[in-house]
């Protein structure tokens, strides 16, 4: 069922479209194989469900890095970066 102000958005922006929990799940699996971490793609479960987020989000982790100035700057977090992070 639509919520209000998505009656004219089309069925992709639609919340608890069913295939939504079908393509999170792939989206997931895809993530996990490219090495980023659980804990990152257990992020997505946070996210709007709807299909197009889904399908138009690609398959990264970004952060946004706030400097001590309050400047921010938004980079990729790639598994290479997650292992150099992660070593002891």
């Amino acid at each position: 069922m639509a919520r209000p102000g998505e009656e004219d958005c089309g069925p992709d922006f639609q919340h608890d479209d069913p295939r939504y929990s079908g393509l999170l799940k792939n989206k997931k699996k895809r993530m996990l194989d490219a090495g980023y971490p659980p804990d990152a793609i257990a992020l997505l479960d946070r996210h709007g469900a709807c299909v197009a987020a889904i399908e138009r989000a690609p398959d990264v982790v970004n952060i946004k890095v706030i400097a001590a100035d309050s400047a921010t700057t938004t980079m990729e977090w790639t598994p290479d970066e997650e292992r150099i992070a992660s070593r002891p």
